[in-house]
């Protein structure tokens, strides 16, 4: 809605190279009218770069912006539901997704969505089927972010320490 469009015009003035991705030079143009030390710049710039490019991605802007408004992962994750849930069922059914998906509609690749969520096996996924399946691929998500390389060694493991003891960061 009017906040992604306003993050999305955010995310433009600070990539003024256009190229889709914000670089630390950029950023620190950016926010040079602002009373912040490169220094400081530089750690923000570290805490966005989720995924160690030396480049921030409108993914990883917008993730970082949308957390900073203060919609946790859970409302997060709550509202994906909620809009899968298309019917108010209170599950998510390979009809939901048939729905969603629309021209996209693979039969196949439903019943792999479905069979990938319902851990009770009952052709549907329920709120704490879907909490728990999210919550796995996060974690994978974590461990992949751990094994990319970084410049000091030591910081993708540290996050993946931090995130996996639920350490905020």
């Amino acid at each position: 809605p009017e906040q992604i469009s306003q993050l999305r015009q955010a995310f433009h003035e600070f990539d003024s190279g256009h190229e889709g991705v914000i670089t630390l030079e950029e950023m620190k143009i950016a926010l040079g009218k602002y009373a912040i030390s490169e220094a400081e710049v530089q750690e923000i710039f570290e805490g966005l770069d989720v995924d160690r490019t030396n480049q921030i991605s409108y993914t990883e802007f917008l993730a970082a912006t949308v957390e900073a408004m203060g919609l946790s992962r859970e409302e997060q994750l709550a509202e994906a539901f909620d809009r899968l849930d298309s019917d108010d069922s209170g599950f998510i059914s390979r009809e939901n997704l048939k729905e969603i998906l629309g021209s996209a509609y693979d039969p196949k690749e439903v019943e792999r969505m479905i069979a990938e969520g319902d851990f009770k096996k009952n052709g549907q996924v329920d709120y704490d089927e879907f909490l728990l399946l999210m919550n796995q691929q996060h974690e994978r998500e974590v461990v992949e972010v751990a094994a990319i390389p970084t410049s000091d060694g030591h910081r993708g493991a540290t996050l993946a320490a931090e995130e996996t003891q639920g350490v905020d960061g």
